[in-house]
């Protein structure tokens, strides 16, 4: 992977616009030559083809953006030309200032609150995230890609970088939406447990996790009935291994007919996965009670085929670059049987999808 890894590094090193991912089983670089995203309405989706999405978890002004891939890499397609990307424009790394981090006192409050609005209602769940900083220098960020690739198979491992957003990375197991052959598929993936100690079986789970993946999917399905979707389906819950911590899983399924998938998107954008449920009212107490803003935790990203696969991926597992710290944004769901101590420990063990490998990834030697 080395030709590749160069070239990411390269692209990082003089802050070009890109998307590195890994679709199936190819892993892909995209670089655009204007270093700025393309700002559109979700419903003007339906006119793009073959971009790289990137949707913010909230917009001020609705809007998500795209990258065009005017340069193209496939790993394993032999060595890359380096002269190609010349024609990008480069921009310096800005400096980010650093990010309000909550410690377990902060958080344990926040949760309170959370609880009290649920007891008295109409909030039924809300998603409560925090950051984590690890020092981890940008100059190794292509070896960090490389490891998150080899750690984690089954997910959507992207690192991302451009003016608006900055530099992400992350390893999502959770799709938010594939549309392929008239079909859509979305994920309801909650509930969270350690994997060492989750049982095998979803109903041997406790109530509280299994109330939590139910809300979710009852919102997946509720956003498809109000766009007149066609014959929905479930899979049976199942649990699903991601990293060193597990969750209980439905795919759910329907006709896309004619519906827009742009509209359908922002239909589902945000699931109860990631902000809550009703949502408008989990979006207000997100605002007012988390200590630092998303940006792109928890909205999603992908590649945007909207006459061919579709595959976007809700960005969780990720961690943000400030400088040479990585702020790691984790989250959990909050319901009437949360406890303060143990939504703690839930987003400790998430931030280990990339702290562990931050102390583990060994160094490319040139």
């Amino acid at each position: 992977m080395g030709d590749l890894l160069e070239a990411l590094q390269w692209c990082l090193d003089r802050g070009l616009t890109f998307a590195a991912f890994r679709s199936g089983q190819a892993v892909e670089l995209w670089v655009q030559d204007e270093p700025q995203l393309t700002a559109l309405r979700p419903e003007a989706l339906d006119k793009e083809q073959d971009v790289f999405l990137v949707v913010p978890f909230q917009d001020p002004d609705g809007a998500v953006f795209t990258l065009r891939p005017d340069h193209r890499y496939e790993f394993g397609e032999g060595a890359i030309d380096l002269d190609r990307l010349l024609s990008a424009v480069t921009v310096s790394v800005e400096d980010r200032p650093p990010i309000a981090e909550w410690d377990e006192k902060g958080h344990a409050e926040a949760v309170n609150e959370a609880l009290s609005a649920i007891r008295s209602g109409p909030l039924t769940k809300v998603v409560l995230s925090r950051c984590l900083r690890v020092p981890f220098p940008r100059a190794r960020l292509s070896d960090l890609f490389r490891a998150g690739l080899e750690q984690y198979p089954e997910a959507f491992v992207c690192l991302l970088n451009c003016p608006e957003f900055g530099t992400w990375l992350g390893a999502s197991p959770e799709r938010l939406l594939c549309v392929e052959k008239g079909y859509a598929e979305i994920d309801s993936i909650a509930g969270t447990m350690p994997r060492g100690i989750a049982p095998v079986s979803p109903e041997l789970w406790g109530g509280k996790e299994r109330n939590e993946q139910e809300q979710v999917t009852q919102g997946i399905v509720e956003a498809l009935r109000s766009m007149g979707a066609g014959s929905i389906s479930l899979s049976g819950t199942t649990v699903m291994n991601a990293g060193s911590i597990a969750h209980l899983h439905t795919r759910v399924r329907s006709v896309l007919g004619n519906l827009s998938v742009g509209k359908l998107l922002d239909r589902l954008h945000p699931t109860a996965a990631v902000c809550g449920r009703p949502t408008l009212d989990a979006l207000r107490f997100i605002q007012d009670h988390e200590a630092c803003s998303r940006g792109l935790y928890a909205g999603s990203w992908g590649p945007w085929q909207v006459d061919g696969t579709t595959s976007l991926h809700v960005n969780i597992r990720c961690a943000e670059w400030r400088g040479n710290d990585a702020y790691l944004h984790v989250g959990g769901g909050i319901t009437v049987g949360s406890d303060p101590r143990l939504e703690w420990q839930e987003t400790e063990h998430k931030a280990r999808t990339w702290s562990d490998l931050m102390s583990a990834a060994p160094q490319r030697i040139s």
